[in-house]
């Protein structure tokens, strides 16, 4: 599907710093760059992004990568940044320029377009920064490098642009007015992405709110703007056209700020829908005080599965300090609308605010479970102090380095980064923690280990909230920060033991409250469990494999001599209960007969990345052919089901089992027991 371009006039690479950033989709490829290829394109230049098959471990790698992107060709290279990808950014292009120092190298992206003074200043083989939005300066840019025509502008003449003139002085143009009307902006290239069922599209920009530690506004110029209704289901019947595409991620920060719009991009969609046939599904952003239960039901009904919210804290002084100015209780009656009208809802916190009390985190916890037992998913970063935000102005001089994971530090900081980053927090802040006098470092990273294990258990909370009295409030009693404290050692920071401390709270309340909840809670909590456990086993198998491995892609012959590998990532649940597990999420459950088959119920549970397992129900075949697996050659495979299967159903299954990521297929190796 994808027309790749030979010999690009610019290489554009995505944020990179790991194969595990954002949630392990090698496909991931930010909207924005998909807009500048065709921007670029209808310019008559020719631009290709780069797709990153390399795992980015080691200073070798980082060697292995930048002739990897020099294989491609490309004229001029340029790098889009954000705070977790820009030392990984910075010594790519060192290596990029050791081996081709004429090749002019341009960052944008927010990092740089915040540091960009300071980019060129201390990095002599960074050439340019185009700050913020690129879509238009960055054709001016390339003129001027290429000298296609007569006319090309001199470098001093393009707004926005940060360069060095001939005395080697770094130079910052004005900056250049954010793009008024996206409406005439071309399509994004959508067909450079490796489609899988989900697909971001482009709706909007900017968010009018000045949240203190958010750089997203700076970057956006506080300028909100969407994209017309007609516009945007153009869009949609491109990806359709393209790739069947049905499922969609509206790409906006704040997109229901204008009320009256997001009626009308309802209307609009059903209408279409209706129109066509087809049935468009929709995910999006939004905050809690700038949507209603009314128009929740428009979204719900329009095609809207998908919502996430940021509510960071379950302070109210916190609320005003950073000037998100959320009202819980009404924070929370919104998320119980979102769940209850069957929309997937996703709530963001965060720990870690200056001078933050445990009083205050406890609140924080209190509001997730809250939100958990209400269907919603929770999640938690801790607070990283990002360049050019209010936060950074009055706490850059207060960071300390531990090189422990942040919120936005992919999978953590590499040792051969550290001589860089550690002794500069100035300008890798995001790497950097602020100290706060009542939470301990190994506290808050329990903490945040633990939220991002509560969406796992949503079904069970679910059952014991409308089961139960005060089954949630005995929860929170017995993760109560204080307590937690108390337990401090160097184990408290990992995610196995924030797991297993989860697990062994709900177990007791489960158990002191048994005469109250149902019959089935033993099994739901068991797939939860399962659930869980599987996820962590996925992150520390991904852990040892890069992108170019052939893992579980359902690609590629099969010879009787290769090898079967099963992946430690799955397990086989019998359950007394037919469960569903697409029901037992967000509500809907209570709509269903649960069936009582012992022995008959068997499930699947397989973890896809650090944050999701799939669930599905075994057929007879599957589950004959995964209780008598092993680690095996194919031809022992072909003759543990001859007496079952003919042959061309037992090749049939033996695809379909790698394809789900079972199992590997390593071709004419020994096997390892």
């Amino acid at each position: 599907m994808e027309n790749k371009e030979k010999k690009p006039d610019i290489l554009l690479v995505p944020p990179i710093t790991s194969p595990y950033f954002v949630d392990n989709r090698k496909d991931f490829l930010p909207v924005g760059l998909l807009t500048l290829v065709s921007s670029l394109r209808e310019n008559q230049f020719t631009a290709d992004i780069y797709k990153p098959t390399i795992l980015l471990l080691e200073e070798n790698d980082y060697l292995g990568c930048a002739e990897d992107i020099l294989m491609n060709d490309p004229k001029i290279i340029g790098f889009s940044t954000w705070c977790h990808s820009f030392p990984s950014v910075i010594v790519l292009a060192e290596k990029i320029k050791a081996i081709n120092p004429s090749i002019p190298i341009v960052l944008g992206g927010p990092q740089a377009s915040i540091l960009h003074k300071e980019t060129l200043e201390r990095y002599p083989f960074i050439d340019y920064v185009l700050r913020n939005e690129a879509d238009h300066n960055i054709i001016l840019l390339l003129k001027n490098l290429l000298r296609k025509n007569r006319s090309f502008p001199e470098l001093q003449d393009i707004t926005g642009l940060t360069y060095r003139n001939a005395r080697n002085m770094v130079i910052a143009n004005p900056s250049q007015q954010a793009v008024p009307d996206l409406n005439f902006l071309p399509i994004p290239a959508y067909e450079k992405i490796q489609f899988d069922e989900y697909l971001s599209i482009d709706v909007g920009r900017g968010c009018p709110f000045n949240c203190t530690f958010c750089s997203t506004n700076q970057f956006f110029s506080r300028l909100y703007r969407v994209k017309s209704v007609k516009r945007i289901i153009e869009e949609m019947d491109y990806c359709y056209d393209l790739f069947n595409a049905t499922w969609f991620g509206l790409s906006h920060d704040m997109l229901t700020l204008d009320k009256n719009f997001v009626l009308e991009l309802c209307k609009g969609l059903s209408e279409h829908n209706n129109k066509t046939g087809r049935k468009y599904t929709w995910n999006c952003s939004a905050r809690t005080d700038c949507i209603s239960k009314e128009l929740l039901t428009a979204m719900s009904e329009s095609g809207c599965v998908g919502i996430f919210f940021g509510i960071e804290s379950g302070s109210e002084r916190i609320q005003k300090q950073i000037k998100k100015k959320l009202k819980i209780n009404q924070a929370h009656e919104i998320i119980n609308n979102s769940c209850s009208v069957g929309i997937r809802t996703s709530v963001s916190y965060m720990a870690g605010f200056p001078d933050e009390t445990k009083a205050e985190l406890k609140k924080t916890m209190e509001s997730i479970f809250i939100t958990a037992s209400m269907g919603a998913k929770p999640q938690m970063t801790l607070l990283s102090i990002l360049p050019g935000t209010p936060l950074y102005s009055e706490y850059k001089d207060k960071l300390k380095y531990d090189g422990l994971l942040s919120g936005f530090t992919g999978i953590g900081t590499k040792k051969f980064l550290e001589k860089f980053i550690k002794n500069d927090p100035e300008f890798y802040s995001s790497f950097f923690y602020l100290p706060v006098k009542e939470l301990s470092r190994p506290l808050m990273t329990f903490t945040s280990n633990l939220v991002n294990l509560v969406h796992f258990f949503v079904p069970t909370l679910m059952v014991v909230k409308e089961s139960t009295d005060r089954g949630i409030e005995e929860i929170l009693e017995l993760i109560d920060v204080d307590i937690i404290s108390k337990k401090e050692q160097n184990d408290l920071v990992s995610r196995r033991y924030a797991l297993e401390f989860l697990v062994n709270i709900i177990k007791k309340v489960v158990a002191d409250n048994a005469n109250k909840l149902p019959g089935y809670i033993s099994d739901i909590m068991q797939l939860d469990m399962t659930k869980a456990f599987m996820a962590i086993k996925m992150t520390l198998l991904n852990q040892k494999k890069s992108l170019s491995d052939e893992f579980n892609d359902g690609s590629g012959d099969i010879d009787p001599a290769d090898s079967i590998e099963i992946l430690p990532v799955w397990k086989i649940l019998s359950l007394n209960y037919s469960l569903l597990e697409k029901t037992i999420n967000f509500k809907a459950f209570n709509n269903q007969k649960l069936k009582s088959k012992i022995g008959k119920n068997k499930y699947l549970v397989i973890g896809l990345s650090e944050n999701e397992s799939d669930v599905s129900k075994l057929s007879d075949n599957l589950s004959f052919v995964l209780e008598n697996l092993s680690n095996m050659r194919v031809s022992e495979y072909l003759q543990m089901c001859r007496k079952r299967y003919d042959e061309k159903t037992s090749w049939e299954i033996l695809d379909d089992i790698r394809e789900i990521g079972v199992i590997r297929i390593m071709e004419n190796t020994e096997i390892h027991v």
